[in-house]
């Protein structure tokens, strides 16, 4: 059923006061759950897109998650670091998938480079992984190999989702509409463009659902209708609704309106490409982020659910560290100041009138944003040309750097997305387009980080934060808020930094 049929079905069965769904899981059923989410998946491999990350997490289980950047352990108890390019994975032994296969350690290598070679976001989690040179020692132990020492692969393996060879080799067609895994619930129905039905695991290995023995997932494309069924009761938890909704959920009686800062983080870009006026002034891009006023953009762009950055990646990176805090407080994170921007202002030598090109892309809110910096830096006798763009990839690339001078970025991030990782691609990449002394200094402190071990990567992390505030290539403006509304008879237990296990949720 296509998007635009759902809803009309939608709109018409809500005036009735019914509202059908095209599966047999009901909202509000005490054995079920109901969940509403943005997309289709479009795949359920375990190397596809994660478009809806909800399902990959109840079918699939990983070597470990996340919480708060720390491990906890899954279907593996641990690993072991010889030396800075090999690591000695171990697994528990017994684990099956719902086929029966058990699950060994030339799984998990089978696994990790099935993600290799996956779709967009999984290579990330295996960029640095030697194929070739690693091996599987037994049935319970792996080594892994890297192509080089990197402090963040470890935890990236999270994002790897592990099966088993044998029903991945079984599957007719690589498990997009056929997956085989261990998690705590398996494929029941998947209906492209409306909905996942999910069942319990009845051989689980870590235990059988607290209360929850179905799982819904209805794809329902528009924020303002997952709000609106979350409202009705007809989904018992929607995921990522909009802050226009947000008075009429925290209202509700029957709903409980959640909010905490998100995996996505907001940033701006200066190019420094010879043409930009941006182009070796420090002072200029200086000036720029002492006009920028965050709050009002948070107030104005996200409906105040967002937190000021503390760095130049996000709070939620797997590195994060509360040090960079203190290391952005000796320019007070460049907190909004008019009086120190007009004195940067003045000190880059920039003439009164110069336009400057903000590049907008089409994420929710960017053009209010896009709207409080230009009026800011107004202020200053700066003009700002905003250019919209569908896409800003398209343009902020190092082909194109003479069509810009400044961009809005969101980090939209994994789990385990690391800053490092994040600002090797970046940086590396040249997508500021910094000179080739200042990008040389930051590639330099990237490198030492990737290969400091795990007790000295904290520190290398430290000094590569205190360039990047020094340089100020990119500023950091705020970490977005996931808003989430779901009954309140609904007990909800989140398990992992992302996406929450749903054999723990309990009705009351």
């Amino acid at each position: 059923m296509k998007m635009k049929k759902l809803f009309a079905m939608l709109a018409v069965t809500a005036m009735a006061g019914t509202l059908f769904w095209s599966n047999t899981v009901l909202a509000g059923e005490q054995d079920s759950v109901t969940i509403s989410v943005g997309s289709d998946p479009t795949t359920l491999a375990p190397n596809g897109t994660s478009g809806d990350g909800w399902t990959y997490a109840q079918i699939y289980d990983q070597l470990w998650n996340l919480t708060d950047g720390e491990l906890v352990m899954r279907i593996a108890t641990g690993y072991e670091v010889e030396d800075d390019t090999h690591y000695v994975i171990t697994i528990q032994p017994g684990i099956k998938d719902t086929a029966g296969n058990e699950i060994k350690a030339s799984d998990v290598l089978f696994s990790i480079e099935l993600a290799k070679n996956g779709a967009a976001g999984y290579p990330g989690a295996t960029r640095y992984i030697d194929i070739e040179n690693s091996e599987v020692i037994d049935d319970t132990n792996v080594r892994v190999a890297l192509t080089q020492p990197c402090s963040f692969q470890m935890k990236a393996l999270s994002m790897v989702n592990i099966v088993t060879q044998a029903s991945y080799e079984a599957s007719p067609d690589g498990m997009v509409t056929t997956p085989v895994g261990s998690g705590p619930y398996m494929l029941d129905e998947y209906v492209t463009g409306s909905h996942v039905n999910l069942v319990a695991n009845p051989e689980y290995w870590d235990g059988q659902p607290e209360a929850i023995n179905k799982v819904t997932v209805n794809f329902v494309q528009e924020a303002s209708q997952r709000a609106n069924v979350a409202l009705t009761g007809e989904s018992d938890f929607s995921w990522c609704v909009s802050f226009m909704d947000a008075q009429a959920l925290e209202d509700a009686e029957n709903v409980v309106f959640s909010h905490d800062t998100s995996l996505n983080s907001t940033v701006m870009i200066f190019n420094n490409y010879e043409t930009s006026p941006f182009s070796k002034n420090l002072e200029l891009r200086k000036a720029v982020a002492y006009a920028t006023n965050k709050e009002a953009i948070i107030a104005t762009a996200v409906g105040g659910f967002g937190e000021i950055s503390s760095c130049c990646t996000s709070r939620n990176f797997s590195d994060y560290s509360d040090s960079y805090v203190e290391i952005a407080s000796d320019t007070n994170n460049y907190a909004f100041d008019m009086e120190k921007a007009k004195e940067c202002f003045e000190a880059s030598g920039v003439a009164e009138g110069t336009t400057l090109r903000l590049l907008i892309g089409n994420q929710p809110g960017f053009d209010v944003a896009g709207q409080v910096i230009q009026a800011a830096l107004s202020e200053l006798g700066l003009n700002v040309e905003i250019l919209y763009y569908p896409d800003t990839q398209n343009i902020v690339t190092p082909n194109q750097p003479e069509d810009w001078d400044f961009t809005l970025w969101s980090w939209t991030n994994y789990p385990a997305q690391s800053g490092l990782a994040t600002l090797n691609t970046f940086i590396g990449s040249d997508y500021p387009h910094l000179p080739e002394d200042e990008s040389a200094v930051i590639m330099g402190d990237i490198g030492e980080a990737m290969s400091a071990s795990e007790e000295e990567v904290a520190e290398k992390m430290d000094v590569l934060m205190t360039d990047m505030y020094e340089m100020l290539p990119i500023f950091g403006l705020y970490d977005e808020c996931r808003l989430n509304a779901y009954s309140a008879d609904l007990n909800v237990e989140w398990k992992c930094q992302d996406y929450p296990l749903i054999n723990k949720w309990t009705w009351k």
